[in-house]
C-alpha cells in the first residue's frame, strides 16, 4: 500500500493561499541563474519531440515516454537551482530516473481522459448525422454541440486536478495513481486558480512563438520554473533527492 509522504498529507488537511504573482516572479528568478543551461535544454527538449512526431509511430513514443521525463527535468533543474547546487546539463535528464511511474501517469490520463471525451463525441456525431440525414434544412444542429460542450467540462476538470502528478511523483516517490489523487484533492480546493495560473502561463509560454518561434526557448523553461514554484509553495519538496534507479521506479 503507497503511504502518503508527510508534506503531501499536510498539504491534503489543510487549506492554503494561491499566490499567484509570486510563482510568476520566482518562475523569472529561476531561470534567471542558469539561462544558458535552460535555453540549451530547452532547444533539445524541442528538437526530440519535432523528432518524435515526424518519425511514423513514434509520436506515440514521443508523448507517453519522452515528454513526461524530458518535462520532469525542467522541475528537477529548477529545484537544483533553488538548492544552489551546481546545475549541470546532464542534470535535465534525470526525468528518465523517475520513467515507470511517469509513463503511467501518462497513459492513465489519456485512458480516462478518452473515456471522459466519449459523451462530447457522442454528441457531435447525432449532430453531424442530423444535418447529413437532413441537408435540406440546412446548418449543424446546435444543441447537441452545445451538451457536447457541457460534457467536455470534466475533461478540462481532470486534466487541472491532476497536474500535480508528475510532481508527487518526482519530489516525494509516489505511485501513479496515489499521486493523481492526491493531485485532484490537493488542485480542487483551489481549483479555479489553477485554472487561470495555467491559462495565463500557457500564454506567456505562447508570446514566446511571436519572434518566429525563438521566444519559446525562453518562455517554456520559464514557465516549467513558475509550475514547479507553485508546487514547492503549495506542497513542498522533500529534501531526500536520491533518486531512485530505473528498475526501482519501474516495479514500485
Amino acid at each position: 500500500m503507497d503511504t502518503t509522504p508527510e508534506q503531501v498529507a499536510k498539504a491534503l488537511n489543510s487549506s492554503y493561499d494561491f499566490k499567484f504573482g509570486d510563482y510568476l516572479t520566482r518562475g523569472f528568478q529561476l531561470i534567471g541563474q542558469e539561462p544558458g543551461l535552460f535555453i540549451g535544454y530547452t532547444v533539445v527538449y524541442l528538437l526530440i519531440l519535432m523528432v518524435c512526431q515526424i518519425i511514423p509511430l513514434a509520436g506515440m513514443v514521443g508523448s507517453l515516454v519522452a515528454s513526461p521525463c524530458l518535462t520532469a527535468g525542467f522541475y528537477l533543474a529548477a529545484r537544483r537551482v533553488e538548492q544552489g547546487k551546481r546545475l549541470e546539463f546532464g542534470d535535465f535528464f534525470k526525468g528518465f530516473d523517475y520513467l515507470g511511474q511517469l509513463v503511467l501517469i501518462a497513459v492513465l490520463q489519456i485512458v480516462l481522459l478518452v473515456l471522459a471525451f466519449i459523451p462530447f463525441g457522442v454528441a457531435l456525431f447525432f449532430s453531424f448525422s442530423a444535418v447529413a440525414t437532413t441537408p435540406a434544412e440546412g446548418g449543424v444542429e446546435t444543441l447537441p454541440i452545445l451538451l457536447g460542450c457541457l460534457f467536455i467540462l470534466p475533461v478540462i476538470y481532470l486534466g487541472v486536478s491532476w497536474s500535480l502528478a508528475p510532481f508527487l511523483v518526482v519530489f516525494h516517490r509516489m505511485n501513479a495513481w496515489p499521486a493523481m489523487e492526491a493531485s485532484r484533492k490537493i488542485v480542487s480546493t483551489k481549483w479555479f486558480s489553477f485554472f487561470l495560473f495555467y491559462l495565463v502561463v500557457g500564454c506567456l509560454m505562447m508570446a514566446g512563438a511571436i519572434a518566429l518561434g525563438i521566444g519559446l526557448v525562453y518562455t517554456i523553461p520559464a514557465g516549467m520554473c513558475m509550475y514547479y514554484a507553485a508546487f514547492k509553495d503549495i506542497v513542498g519538496v522533500s529534501e531526500d533527492n536520491t533518486a531512485p534507479t530505473f528498475l526501482d521506479h519501474l516495479v514500485d
